[in-house]
């Protein structure tokens, strides 16, 4: 006979609410959906610390800006220094209300073995602590088989169709969530969170496979001057054209990310040393060949170019010493007068 969740319906129907308000209030405010703004504003949904929700209060009142230092500011004050072990944003969160959901579909759906099975095996999916596009995923699998279940009790079939609802909301905010904590908000390309996220399945392959790839480490050249000649806003601009164009330089198998500042990263799937050389000063050249303009700066920015190191996985190399070994390539082709690519043995 299974046994009763611990958890009450007045619980689950709270953490699903403070879930619902939290991303809206967000978005009205223009806050950025990364993990540790929603841990700050979850938190404030909740009324957890008393002290946050008054300063928050405080300038909604007078109408501030929540900029990314006032919302890095409070995080810092109100959340990372009251627990050092402070949840990791969203996905802990995230995986507490699923924990819920779980336990309480399985008592309204208790007639069905294979509904109780399939819901015990996304438990033990939960147990081993998965990261938030895992948690999408097994919140797509309760709503497949939410909707696969029939219950004769016209009451219990109601809860299950309210819990299904809020199950699908949570999917929706998880989705949405996982993509902008992934994505560099200036060029809309993979952060160094989500360049790390993908960047793990090439390197899996590769253990397992010995599917060879390559990682470019790309820098904008004399990008320091050029920002103080024309404006960080124009700036901006040459940044989110180096990403387009880098991205759409290679393939959707590929993983191309910023890594801060003028920097990129691209790891290139299925390519040796030669064939990442080749593209790379493909890459390289399409950059250089552009004559840039703005209506704001009125006239010709003249031409960006890119130093690119190249780098090739070795057996038994992770992350860090594959990004130092194309990071020195990169620092040769600097050294060559910019604008080249050079490439670390193999």
């Amino acid at each position: 006979m299974m046994q009763k969740a611990n958890y009450s319906q007045a619980e689950l129907v709270h953490s699903v609410s403070v879930f619902k308000d939290t991303v809206p209030l967000m978005r009205s405010n223009g806050i950025p959906l990364t993990p540790e703004n929603y841990a700050l504003w979850y938190t404030y949904s909740n009324g957890g610390i008393e002290e946050l929700n008054q300063a928050i209060n405080q300038n909604l009142e007078s109408g501030i800006e929540f900029s990314k230092k006032l919302n890095r500011e409070l995080y810092d004050k109100y959340i990372e220094s009251q627990d050092s072990e402070a949840l990791d944003g969203y996905q802990t969160a995230t995986k507490e209300l699923i924990e819920k959901l779980l336990l309480e579909l399985k008592v309204v759906a208790g007639g069905s073995d294979e509904y109780v099975s399939s819901m015990e095996d996304c438990e033990k999916q939960l147990r081993d602590n998965p990261d938030v596009s895992q948690l999408n995923q097994i919140v797509g699998q309760v709503i497949e088989k939410t909707k696969n279940i029939n219950i004769a009790n016209r009451g219990l079939a109601e809860s299950l169709k309210t819990m299904e609802e809020e199950v699908s909301i949570l999917k929706s905010g998880v989705a949405s969530l996982t993509e902008q904590a992934n994505t560099d908000q200036l060029t809309k390309i993979n952060n160094r969170r989500g360049f790390e996220l993908k960047y793990e399945l090439l390197q899996q392959d590769f253990d397992e496979n010995r599917n060879e790839f390559s990682l470019l480490l790309i820098d904008i050249d004399h990008f320091k001057k050029f920002n103080d000649t024309h404006g960080h806003a124009i700036g901006d601009k040459v940044l989110s054209y180096v990403a387009s164009t880098l991205k759409s330089g290679v393939t959707d198998d590929d993983v191309a990310a910023r890594f801060g500042g003028e920097e990129f990263v691209i790891a290139l799937k299925n390519s040796n040393q030669e064939k990442a050389l080749e593209i790379a000063d493909e890459l390289r050249v399409t950059i250089a060949n552009k004559r840039l303009r703005s209506n704001q700066a009125k006239g010709s920015l003249g031409n960006v170019t890119v130093s690119i190191g190249v780098a090739t996985i070795r057996i038994e190399e992770d992350l860090d010493s594959l990004i130092d070994r194309a990071d020195k390539a990169m620092y040769q082709a600097k050294d060559k007068g910019r604008n080249q690519v050079c490439g670390q043995p193999s």
